[in-house]
């Protein structure tokens, strides 16, 4: 389940981004809108200047669709950190 994370003061920003990144994700890939999830943080993030410093993250498992994923939230012009996570337990399943 990919996460796409907003880290951004500004929480009405934080709404639109939600918006566009569904509806990005359902025009240019679809077989991703079920799966992704969106996590808005409320957070303030600066520059040594003080210049506010809005960023994506996206945390996910290894995905065939991980770099056009990638590639879609570029589009939105803000910096983004990927990072890779090692499992994704879902909740009901079993572990070893």
């Amino acid at each position: 389940m990919p996460n796409i994370e907003i880290h951004d003061v500004n929480p009405r920003r934080g709404e639109i981004l939600t918006k566009q990144i569904f509806n990005l994700l359902k025009d240019k890939l679809p077989v991703l809108v079920d799966e992704v999830v969106v996590t808005n943080h409320s957070s303030r993030v600066v520059d040594q200047y003080g210049k506010d410093q809005p960023f994506l993250r996206l945390i996910t498992t290894e995905h065939e669709e991980t770099g056009n994923l990638l590639r879609l939230l570029k589009t939105l012009g803000l910096d983004i950190e990927y990072l890779k996570l090692v499992s994704f337990i879902p909740k009901g399943s079993e572990t070893s």
